[in-house]
């Protein structure tokens, strides 16, 4: 388990990551809230509330926009997993 600033700075690219697939998974499926393979913004969203963090729709679309790799404004998995190993 990591702690939610571990997994921000995680994102933003601050530290390297040294979790494996596995270990990734179960971060993914914490945000996948409606567990549709997806992480979109209302994923986000909800995630950052219980979290007590609050986001506008512009530094959410941001966040997606750089683990989106495709563009359509959701996060798979494999992106997600992508966006962790560079």
């Amino acid at each position: 388990m990591i702690e939610f600033p571990e997994f921000l700075a995680m994102v933003s690219g601050k530290v390297p990551t040294t979790l494996n697939r596995s270990q990734l998974e179960r971060i993914f499926k914490v945000f996948d809230v409606d567990n549709s393979g997806e992480i979109n913004a209302e994923n986000l969203k909800r995630m950052f509330k219980i979290f007590g963090q609050t986001f506008d729709d512009k530094t959410i679309a941001s966040m997606l926009g750089e683990a989106d790799f495709d563009g359509d404004g959701k996060v798979r998995l494999e992106d997600f997993v992508k966006l962790m190993h560079i």
